[in-house]
């Protein structure tokens, strides 16, 4: 494998026969948006294919990213029509994100106290190149949204790999009860976590239960733990191991012996915000941020499926240089062993705990705000009855509030008249809950003298 690999500034690579320093291949360079369009045509075009809508106030600035985006892309892919750059990068659904406001909504770092369990494994034999999506042992991609939750998509997406290897059928697993119920180890939900301590719930709980009995949330955000989904086992690991730290052999042998690997990397680049295709190589740096999933490789490059949805890279994948340890890469892996043999039935459930009073709590205020700046500035706010039944298009709802206020709870129904329970969701109040891009929900409990005073002023 090319262990380094010479990148030239575009200005010294003015010659009357300019020497390519990358292969070109045939890669899509851009979305199937016509970057030739003057800058305002083309965040239209965008925003309609994205399905992004702005406040007054947003447009001008979102305006002003947008096309900063669109010239760095379009400099970057001129450079690799020269030869100069081993990867494309084009618009996708990031490309209204400065660095700082991706850094924020979708990275997150964690770092991990436990001690490290590392693990060697024998590199006298291994395979040139490796890919286990062919094998049945992957997933289809995954969107984690604006939450940073990337690590539990890379806990399911090597136990779904291990589970899948193990002999038992490919189960797309719940990264919903990993943020529920996974704090206990240290996980923090949509606010970072680490895939060891995913593995170590698993372990302690038995298992993990599916995507389809413990659905992610829309939009994504902290819940309680659902006690009730969690014994739904539908998989079970053994054990996980660390790959030593720093080791481009050992991370090789991981993979081609054992299955798909998590891995943390560095992804605080516009770089790779904006990827899509080719042999990625940079610039990062090794502060650990983000956590992915390594599937295979070849001897040039590393095959990482991400959780950003098919918009994203290359159908949803990335292919990461071997060339040095791009990106700390090989600084934080691991890999789960899972258990063979069918999951045993799961206890059948107790009786539904019963619905705690309302107490003397009589609204709850929901307000929603937009922008980055969270739950800051004048929202738009409706006072819900706690108890009433509200039709939402979809069915209905119900409010209530916890005896001391500091908690709301969502039941929601298939029927306007609230009379067929599907869900139950509970959070905390007076918190700023993510709701999706720039977008930020908050729930008051309220009192009836809150009510009069605020009608009162």
């Amino acid at each position: 494998m090319n262990k380094a690999i010479a990148i030239v500034a575009a200005a010294a690579a003015v010659t009357a026969a300019p020497q390519l320093m990358f292969a070109k291949q045939n890669l899509n360079l851009s979305s199937d948006l016509d970057m030739t369009l003057p800058g305002g045509d083309l965040f239209l075009a965008w925003s309609k294919k994205f399905g992004k809508t702005y406040s007054q106030d947003q447009e001008s600035d979102k305006l002003a990213t947008f096309k900063s985006n669109a010239a760095l892309i379009n400099s970057h892919n001129a450079q690799y029509e020269k030869g100069l750059q081993s990867y494309t990068m084009a618009l996708n659904q990031f490309s209204d994100l400065s660095s700082a406001e991706f850094k924020a909504t979708h990275l997150s770092q964690h770092k991990p106290t436990r001690a490290r369990k590392e693990a060697f494994l024998d590199t006298s034999n291994l395979s040139a190149s490796a890919d286990w999506r062919p094998k049945g042992a992957v997933t289809p991609i995954k969107n984690q949204g604006q939450c940073g939750s990337c690590w539990a998509f890379s806990t399911t997406g090597s136990t779904e790999g291990a589970w899948q290897i193990a002999g038992n059928k490919l189960t797309s697993l719940s990264e919903q009860q990993l943020m529920d119920c996974s704090d206990p180890e240290g996980d923090k939900s949509c606010q970072g976590g680490f895939f060891d301590y995913g593995f170590e719930y698993i372990e302690k709980n038995g298992g993990i239960g599916g995507e389809a009995g413990y659905p992610y949330t829309s939009p994504p955000h902290n819940e309680a733990c659902q006690h009730a989904k969690e014994a739904d086992i539908v998989s079970r690991l053994k054990s996980f191991h660390d790959v030593p730290a720093g080791n481009e052999a050992q991370l090789q042998a991981a993979i081609d012996q054992v299955g798909p690997v998590s891995v943390a990397i560095d992804a605080n680049n516009q770089a790779f915000q904006l990827y899509k295709s080719g042999i990625y190589s940079g610039p990062c740096g090794t502060q650990l941020d983000h956590a992915v999933l390594v599937v295979g490789y070849s001897p040039d490059y590393w095959i990482v499926k991400n959780s950003w949805g098919t918009t994203w890279g290359d159908a949803g994948y990335i292919k990461m240089s071997r060339a040095g340890n791009l990106c700390g890469i090989q600084n934080a892996a691991s890999y789960p062993i899972a258990e063979k043999g069918p999951v045993p039935p799961s206890p059948a459930p107790g009786p539904a705990p019963p619905t705690p009073p309302a107490g003397k709590y009589t609204s709850i205020v929901q307000s929603i705000y937009k922008g980055p700046q969270k739950c800051n500035g004048t929202p738009q706010s409706a006072t819900i009855a706690i108890g009433k039944c509200v039709n939402d298009g979809n069915g209905a709802f119900k409010m209530t509030c916890s005896a001391d206020g500091t908690k709301f709870t969502q039941t929601q129904y298939s029927d306007t008249a609230c009379t067929t329970q599907t869900r139950v969701v509970p959070g905390p109040a007076a918190t700023c809950l993510n709701a999706g891009p720039l977008t930020y929900l908050e729930f008051t409990c309220k009192t009836a003298a809150d009510n009069v005073e605020i009608a009162q002023n």
